[in-house]
């Protein structure tokens, strides 16, 4: 992965969406920073990272750290995506999905662990329009922490494709008909009851009476991962208005 990236889908006026984009990005990346510039960043995110772990803190004293034109929220613990498979970020720092683990590490292009980790989330690709429109940002967040960017390294992409229109039990019935090829031998189902109060429990058993809103074929690395996009956004408004604005 380098700062030029692949070509995507021309949308300058971020016109509606109709077959979906990007929808998650995860990178590390290896900055080449001085001792004395990591320990200056790092004593502002630790005490940041102090105020996210008071119980009782006033309304006025918040975890908050500027870098460069971004203001980000310090959460009160460290960044330890996929367990041991991956790196310890002492720093988490999340701003409208996106999320930054930094680590006090000094790194060369050699070395084995990256000291910064970039997540984004799918809102911010719905607000953008896709990838295109989106990364010369992650570059400024990037360079704005300092230093020298060494190299980054893809770790996952979520590509999507929304089918407004298409219920998703019409392919659901497909799955479970098995009219499907696929090298994987790994699949699971997802289905949701509606309770009395009007809330949502998931399940990933078959029972009479749910409502079927996905699946899933493969594990690891490549997943197909089918779902009603329309249910999983019910509850969250914000996700609900860009799907009405931007994807539908």
């Amino acid at each position: 992965m380098t700062a030029t990236i692949p070509q995507a889908p021309e949308n300058p006026q971020q016109r509606p969406l109709t077959t979906g984009g990007e929808d998650t990005l995860v990178a590390s990346w290896y900055i080449k920073m001085s001792e004395d510039a990591t320990s200056r960043l790092c004593k502002r995110l630790a005490k940041a990272q102090a105020i996210a772990k008071m119980d009782d803190r006033p309304e006025d004293v918040q975890p908050l750290v500027e870098i460069g034109d971004f203001r980000y929220t310090v959460m009160p613990n460290g960044f330890n995506p996929g367990g041991c498979r991956y790196s310890y970020y002492p720093y988490h720092l999340v701003d409208a999905g996106i999320h930054l683990g930094i680590a006090p590490r000094i790194v060369t292009e050699k070395s084995p662990s990256p000291n910064v980790r970039l997540e984004i989330k799918s809102i911010p690709f719905m607000e953008a329009g896709n990838l295109k429109n989106l990364w010369p940002q992650m570059l400024e967040r990037i360079r704005a922490l300092g230093g020298e960017i060494l190299k980054n390294r893809l770790a996952r992409v979520d590509v999507c494709v929304d089918l407004p229109g298409l219920g998703v039990e019409n392919l659901q019935q497909a799955f479970l008909d098995r009219r499907w090829l696929s090298r994987a031998r790994s699949c699971s189902q997802h289905e949701v009851m509606q309770s009395v109060d009007s809330g949502f429990i998931e399940s990933q058993a078959h029972t009479e009476g749910y409502k079927q809103t996905g699946f899933v074929i493969g594990r690891g690395d490549i997943i197909l991962r089918v779902y009603d996009k329309l249910q999983e956004c019910r509850n969250d408004e914000t996700k609900l208005a860009l799907l009405r604005t931007r994807r539908w």
